[in-house]
């Protein structure tokens, strides 16, 4: 249950973060500058300021039990390859995410389709993890499909 009521607490912050994009998009804020400031520079002090307060009180749910200098190491090896990719298509995928925002008339169509995130990383985790599928599972995935669908047959 905590991870359903942690998982929509999350969902409302990307989606206040995802109003408050298309808000600055459409008064004049550049995609760049929008990214080199909220997920730049003020990530950055967010996820400075959480390591601070992370080690010094042993909070082992943000640091499992790492110390600052451990936290600041950069993986090696087949960690690092998978910390790289990690980056890299997250990385993109905000540049494109930020630019549907910036010409969607209507996001909040764009965060439905975004949503198909739970659907790739269903089949992805079924591949890579070989987490077998639950029947309930497979139906969740086909309401997914037939949500997009749907929107996608949107006007505005």
């Amino acid at each position: 249950m905590l991870t359903i009521i942690l998982s929509l607490f999350a969902a409302l912050g990307f989606s206040i973060s995802d109003i408050c994009s298309k808000y600055l998009l459409e008064n004049g804020i550049s995609n760049l500058r929008y990214l080199f400031w909220s997920h730049g520079v003020l990530f950055l002090g967010f996820t400075i300021l959480f390591m601070i307060i992370g080690t010094k009180f042993s909070l082992k749910f943000l640091t499992n039990g790492d110390n600052y200098s451990n936290l600041t190491k950069l993986p090696s090896g087949k960690l690092l390859l998978v910390l790289l990719l990690a980056t890299i298509t997250s990385f993109l995928g905000l540049i494109v995410l930020i630019y549907a925002f910036k010409i969607a008339k209507n996001i909040g169509y764009i965060s439905a389709v975004v949503g198909t995130t739970s659907l790739i990383t269903f089949l992805l985790s079924w591949l890579i993890f070989d987490k077998q599928p639950e029947a309930i599972g497979l139906l969740g995935a086909i309401f997914i499909l037939f949500g997009v669908y749907l929107i996608s047959k949107c006007e505005n």
